[in-house]
């Protein structure tokens, strides 16, 4: 029933959140920190979405159950093949950053979240290259 009259329109809005074993921490431009852990992925079907993490949200639903929900809003890379995203023959997966999604929704539930970490590759000319190592991390 607490579906039916929908979500409170006050939001909580948090700078980090644990979920499913992984530590993800919302983006921000000015800090400096070793650790990136704002890196997010989600699988849909056969294709997988690379983005950065930029506001984690709880959205509550009045009601007895006092029901609560946590939404991750991310910024996504391009996910076609060969433009956005591109596979090595080792099975390194490379994203481009500067390709974004057009058209989407930028909302995803916090449970449907895997956490990424975007290496840089070591380049000694090129230091401006959009693409970027995406690293799976372990819960």
């Amino acid at each position: 029933m607490e579906f039916v009259s929908g979500p409170i329109y006050n939001a909580k809005s948090y700078p980090r959140y644990c979920s499913r074993g992984y530590g993800f921490r919302i983006h921000d431009e000015r800090m400096t920190r070793p650790s990136a852990d704002y890196g997010v992925s989600v699988k849909s079907g056969n294709d997988v979405y690379y983005g950065i993490l930029q506001e984690i949200l709880e959205v509550k639903y009045p009601g007895m159950l006092d029901l609560r929900c946590i939404v991750f809003k991310c910024d996504w890379y391009d996910p076609v093949l060969g433009r956005g995203v591109d596979v090595d023959q080792f099975g390194v997966t490379s994203v481009n950053t500067n390709r974004r999604l057009q058209h989407y929704d930028p909302f995803i539930l916090a449970s449907q979240a895997d956490q990424v970490c975007y290496i840089r590759y070591p380049r000694i000319t090129r230091r401006s290259d959009p693409w970027v190592t995406s690293y799976c991390n372990k819960p």
